[in-house]
């Protein structure tokens, strides 16, 4: 045997395995290095654990709560289910943290509206354990079974913190000294119609610079967006685990309970409440949240608010109109409630003295009790409301000052506590002209387009009907109405501060529509008839009165300034032409039943309306068929025509 060739294998061997050996840990070392420098986040980055009580959610797969409610059920599964539902739940509390530090002040309050179990105020508690800060925190729910595990979940919270866990009514709660807010997932549950007003009450609750940090699931517009939105959030689901029976079920037990803003809408409202910066912090497909700041009024793109404080003449305002539930589907009646709030908020782009002036009258208003008069009905022409008897002498003369700052007084006779108002147009006139044209008003749904003061409102009363919504864009007009409202308490007589424009936002609402004295005041009478007629049930009466000239040509008078001493009058027709536009916006079975030049004993001056020029003013001295700016004298058609 060579030995020698034996040793040089044996060493070449033991190399060879050495070499092996050191190859072996060097790849694991390099492993581990890959596996220290892996792309992307840790499994978890957030600063501080959720902490999640309860079970496992599986409730819809046995059916679950139809509609959707948060009862003792849904409370045992609700950390689960929050936290697998909704996309970035997570992330979202851990973002929260870092505004709550940067504006959280000491000795202010922070709100959790609809707090539920207690886990973001856990989370900001978690985070405050090394700050030398003594917080107020307050969290509010109105399910008792959320109040209890809420309370149970913060019970380790250190004493030198105060927190106050309280069950009661968010859109009743009385805000004080806060400086941040939180509502996640909340504002979705409450009723569109009183959202506006919880957000003013956050507004008003918070100090300026405060913060509102709100989160909420949303919709798009566009129907093909929105399916699509939809899938994506649903594998969402059932990648967290949820079967397509479960996310199903708990669909169907959501719908008209959980009613979402688009994102437009949401930041609109907001800005309505009064805050002034408003930004979307964070955004996963159909969840939003947006971080608002209060830093005064500022306008709406578009509708310029009045930047003057007006609270007594707002306290008037009925920013929650429920009446209009049983007729408008949830969309619409938030696009609606959105709207209106813009408009009320320009308030007609008045000037600030007339505007503290009204709000000086309505505060004056406001002294006097409310009432639901007994006695209110109609007498030979005259709209009566109230008897002097229902106020003390001392009410009486206040009310009697109030009537007089309202002048002037453009539509009645009205007879308002013993107080005869005489107004520049015999209302009842025209009223008696319509009567025997009228189709049974019982129990109908009834709109009153450019309803003034509301005198045919109140005349409609002794038909019975279900509702009368009357519409006109006039403040003066509309306080009138406000405060005739105060006293005779006909909840079945509604006004909206609104314009002809805004008449589609009522989709196929009306029984009967009465549009008197408004298409001339239109510059788009052809406009305004389509979207009266949108707003009309199938075979719903229409009837209108409009100011026009004589003729039979197929003719409009465009008139190039005024006309009879009128702004804003555009187009005065024939009664030919009239009738075109009705025909031509799809109504038919058109009947004329009045066409007269207009009387100066119809519309004249008095002592309840010293304006400067009426009618007799506004015509030729000379010849009184002709204006004053020399075009013919108005005259006035009535008709009756149906939606087909």
């Amino acid at each position: 045997m060579n030995y020698t060739n034996v040793a040089s294998f044996s060493g070449g061997a033991v190399v060879g395995v050495c070499a092996a050996v050191v190859a072996y840990f060097v790849s694991i070392e390099r492993t581990k290095s890959k596996e220290k420098e892996k792309l992307g986040p840790r499994d978890t980055d957030a600063r501080y654990g959720l902490s999640l009580v309860g079970k496992v959610d599986t409730l819809y797969e046995n059916f679950g709560p139809k509609p959707f409610e948060f009862n003792r059920d849904v409370v045992n599964v609700f950390d689960d289910m929050v936290s697998r539902s909704v996309p970035l739940y997570r992330e979202v509390n851990d973002i929260l943290l870092y505004w709550v530090h940067r504006y959280y002040r000491p000795g202010k309050k922070l709100y959790d509206l609809g707090c539920s179990t207690g886990t973001t105020l856990d989370l900001i508690l978690k985070s405050l354990e090394n700050v030398d800060l003594n917080a107020e925190l307050v969290g509010i729910d109105n399910s008792q079974a959320m109040v209890e595990k809420c309370r149970e979940k913060l019970s380790w919270a250190p004493e030198r913190h105060t927190v106050d866990i309280q069950e009661g009514d968010i859109t009743a709660c009385d805000m004080t000294n806060a400086c941040f807010v939180i509502m996640n997932y909340t504002l979705q549950f409450i009723p569109v119609t009183r959202r506006i007003d919880v957000l003013r009450g956050i507004f008003n609750g918070l100090c300026e610079g405060g913060i509102l940090f709100i989160s909420e699931k949303i919709r798009f517009d566009d129907s093909e967006f929105q399916e699509a939105c939809t899938w994506i959030y649903e594998d969402f689901k059932s990648r967290r685990g949820y079967t397509k029976t479960y996310i199903a079920r708990k669909k169907e037990a959501l719908m008209n309970v959980l009613v979402p803003y688009t994102e437009q809408g949401l930041k609109n409202t907001l800005e309505l409440a009064g805050f002034n910066q408003v930004e979307v912090t964070v955004k996963w497909n159909n969840f939003v949240t947006i971080t608002a700041r209060k830093g005064g009024l500022v306008p709406v793109k578009g509708t310029p608010a009045s930047s003057v404080s007006t609270p007594h003449l707002d306290s008037f305002f009925n920013y929650n109109p429920t009446y209009l539930s049983e007729y408008l589907r949830k969309d619409q009646l938030e696009a609606l409630c959105l709207e209106r709030s813009k408009i009320f908020a320009a308030k007609g782009g008045l000037g600030t003295q007339k505007l503290l002036d009204m709000d000086k009258l309505c505060e004056k208003i406001q002294q006097l009790p409310e009432l639901c008069s007994n006695r209110v009905f109609s007498e030979e022409g005259v709209a009566v409301i109230g008897d002097k008897d229902e106020f003390s002498e001392d009410q009486f003369s206040l009310f009697k000052d109030c009537v007089e700052e309202m002048m002037p007084w453009k539509k009645g006779p009205f007879d308002l506590f013993g107080i005869q108002i005489d107004s520049e147009w015999r209302s009842d006139w025209k009223w008696e002209r319509l009567l025997s044209h009228l189709p049974s008003l019982k129990d109908k749904v009834v709109c009153d387009l450019g309803c003034a003061n509301g005198y045919y409102m109140y005349r409609m009363l002794d038909h019975d009907p279900k509702l009368v919504v009357g519409i006109d864009p006039n403040l003066k007009a509309w306080l009138q109405f406000q405060a005739i409202q105060r006293f005779s308490g006909r909840k079945q007589l509604q006004f909206e501060y609104l314009r002809g424009e805004h008449m589609d936002m009522f989709p196929e609402m009306y029984d009967v529509v009465f549009c008197l004295g408004v298409l001339y005041h239109t510059p788009d009478p052809i406009g305004m008839l389509r979207k009266i007629h949108k707003s009309m049930k199938s075979g719903a009466y229409l009837f209108v009165d409009c100011q026009g000239i004589p003729g039979d040509d197929h003719v409009a008078l465009f008139p190039q300034k005024r006309y009879a001493n009128m702004k804003g009058v555009y187009f005065l027709p024939t009664i030919q032409t009239l009738k075109n536009w009705l025909s031509r916006t799809r109504f038919n079975r058109m009947e004329i039943f009045f066409s007269e030049p207009l009387s100066t004993e119809e519309q004249r001056i008095t002592e309840w309306a010293q304006v400067n020029t009426s009618l007799n003013e506004s015509l030729d001295a000379n010849d009184k068929s002709k204006t004053i700016e020399g075009y013919p004298a108005p005259h006035r058609f009535y008709l009756r025509a149906r939606r087909g």
